[in-house]
């Protein structure tokens, strides 16, 4: 029976085959005595870094620019309804309106026990602008009630709440009228206005 001669092993593939097996040891041994991180790796991980704290500090800006925003957009908003709240509360207990301002920026009301009340706005007082004034039998000198109002206007009508006027005797209804600017908001100006009735008629 005829027997099958193998080749013998070319030369030529055994010395690549070998070649290639020192190769792959000499790299492994290589990545194994490194001890270190060459300067380009250094550069491209500061580079990272760099990139994520400055994505990190926008944000943080960004986010605070809003707080801001927010925070004085409350803080003008609060004034003008305080004050608002403020006139209604006390001018549903008057008697009625003793004197108002030819300009609408003040007015007195008669209280119970022959006392009064005033309001008045002025441009400016003790460095702050626009501020609201309030006398009262508890402060007769007057207080700062609030800031940063661009306008105060009081309107006084008739008992059918339409027909203006500026005869306190006639005066029945009281309108308020309060502007402010809020900074940095896409509508800046904001009005509140409320009518109350004089309730000892």
């Amino acid at each position: 029976m005829n027997q099958v001669r193998r080749k013998p092993p070319h030369r030529r593939n055994a010395d690549h085959r070998q070649l290639c097996r020192r190769g792959r040891g000499h790299i492994r041994s290589r990545w194994r005595n490194r001890k270190g991180v060459s300067l380009l790796e250094l550069v491209i991980a500061g580079s990272m870094l760099a990139g994520v704290m400055t994505g990190l500090s926008f944000v943080m800006r960004t986010a605070r620019q809003s707080w801001d925003t927010i925070d004085s957009e409350y803080a003008v908003l609060q004034q003008m309804q305080a004050v608002a709240r403020h006139f209604v509360r006390t001018a549903r207990e008057a008697n009625g309106v003793s004197t108002i301002a030819s300009d609408g920026s003040g007015i007195t009301l008669s209280l119970p026990d022959d006392q009064t009340a005033s309001w008045n706005w002025t441009p400016r007082r003790n460095g702050r602008q626009g501020v609201v004034i309030h006398r009262s039998p508890l402060n007769p000198s007057g207080a700062i009630l609030a800031g940063e109002i661009d306008s105060l206007q009081f309107t006084g009508f008739t008992g059918d709440g339409v027909t203006a006027t500026t005869a306190t005797d006639d005066i029945q209804v009281v309108q308020i009228t309060i502007a402010v600017t809020v900074p940095r908001s896409a509508v800046p100006q904001r009005t509140i206005q409320s009518k109350v009735w004089i309730r000892s008629w």
